[in-house]
């Protein structure tokens, strides 16, 4: 069970920065977006949950006593990890939720600050930090790739590529 905590440790850090696909440079500078929305990000106003991760190559995270690797995360992870939820407000404000709605979680996380949205790219700052999120958006759900490192049940470093998915609620 230790080597699950340890990814579930890394899985949560990757969904609180967002799969950052920036250099230092953004790190640097305060950026708050403000103003009104744009036609193209009207539908990214509202919930969305957490409904599947997918990697690119089968893991075995579960410390069941079998070897059972698959490629979906979602159903190897705990409630807690999956109880993932951003808000995205019309007033560019955002929040991001992890472990509220579930009872027993140790670990939560709560996460704000602005947003905006343009084809294929979200960008989010918070507290200076700011992330440029290439996306796939349809009315339903939003999806994002970040590269992991994970350490199997066994105790097997590799690296993979884990597609995250949002459904809007």
């Amino acid at each position: 069970m230790k080597h699950f905590s340890k990814i579930l440790g890394l899985f949560t850090l990757f969904i609180i920065t967002l799969a950052c696909n920036s250099s230092n440079d953004n790190f640097l500078e305060c950026v708050v977006y403000e103003g009104p929305l744009d036609a193209i990000e009207t539908p990214f106003v509202g919930t969305w949950s957490l409904t599947a991760i997918e990697s690119n190559q089968a893991v075995d995270l579960t410390d069941d006593d079998e070897d059972n690797p698959l490629t979906d995360i979602f159903v190897q992870s705990s409630d807690c990890e999956n109880d993932a939820v951003y808000t995205f407000l019309d007033s560019r404000n955002y929040k991001f939720e992890q472990g509220l709605s579930v009872q027993g979680c140790t670990k939560t996380v709560i996460n704000t600050g602005t947003w905006k949205y343009s084809t294929d790219l979200l960008q989010i700052s918070n507290e200076c930090l700011n992330y440029n999120l290439e996306i796939t958006l349809n009315e339903t759900e939003f999806a994002f790739e970040n590269n992991v490192t994970i350490v199997d049940i066994e105790g097997r470093t590799s690296s993979a590529k884990f597609t995250y998915t949002y459904t809007k609620n």
